[in-house]
């Protein structure tokens, strides 16, 4: 994300201003998680995760939920409306347009654990790896 966004979204946060954040969860959300074809829970990594709505709807529904953004006071809210919630819920401050599969080299520390939790594992060479079939330990996860 170029440093323009995140200034942005930092302002916008400070003063307020987040139309993005919703009461309900959205409807391919839900359906995926509820719906008459939803699937069986899993690992869920939610990339601009915001204030948590999304990512706490599914903790509550025994998703095991990482949730990464890069606005500061956006991750302290959501982790405090998980409390509320009573979800089990991560966040991390993550730029993931700074991070990935590809570039292991760059990603900060909060990245590379997101990362683990969903099952990646840095290969040596810095080339793409495909996910691990086995899940961290949960103190692997923050």
């Amino acid at each position: 994300m170029s440093a323009g966004y995140k200034i942005g979204y930092q302002v916008m946060y400070r003063l307020g201003i987040t139309p993005w954040v919703h009461g309900e969860p959205a409807e391919p959300l839900a359906a995926l998680i509820e719906g008459p074809r939803s699937l069986p829970p899993g690992d869920m990594l939610d990339i601009g995760c915001g204030t948590g709505q999304d990512a706490i709807y599914a903790a509550l529904h025994n998703w095991n939920v990482t949730g990464v953004d890069v606005v500061p006071r956006a991750l302290e809210q959501a982790r405090r409306n998980a409390r509320g919630a009573g979800a089990a819920a991560r966040f991390l401050r993550c730029d993931i347009a700074q991070a990935g599969p590809v570039s292991w080299a760059a990603t900060t520390p909060s990245c590379s654990t997101a990362a683990a939790c969903m099952g990646w594992r840095p290969p040596s060479s810095g080339a793409q790896s495909p996910p691990s079939r086995t899940r961290p330990s949960p103190a692997r996860c923050c």
